[in-house]
């Protein structure tokens, strides 16, 4: 039972972490491997088109939002960025 269990624990992370690298690449229209602030909002928008309830961070929260996240302070969110900030790791 215990190996089950870690199977699907496995799959649950594998599963989450394509997800995120998939939203990741559609939302940097650029192509540069990094979101800006201005795909920042595009990411929160994707997510509003999901849920009923609607996030609509002002423009100071987003900013906050990249300092908070951009560890290497270089002004954009990398996909490790954004992997740690949305799986804690």
């Amino acid at each position: 039972m215990s190996e089950e269990k870690d199977y699907w624990e496995e799959f649950k992370t594998y599963a989450v972490e394509t997800a995120i690298e998939t939203a990741f690449k559609a939302i940097d229209t650029n192509g540069s491997g990094t979101l800006s602030a201005g795909e920042l909002v595009n990411l929160v928008t994707m997510v509003n088109s999901f849920h009923d309830t609607k996030i609509n961070p002002t423009e100071d929260q987003m900013k906050i939002l990249m300092l908070t996240v951009d560890t290497n302070l270089d002004g954009v969110l990398s996909l490790d960025e954004v992997k740690k900030l949305l799986l804690g790791k």
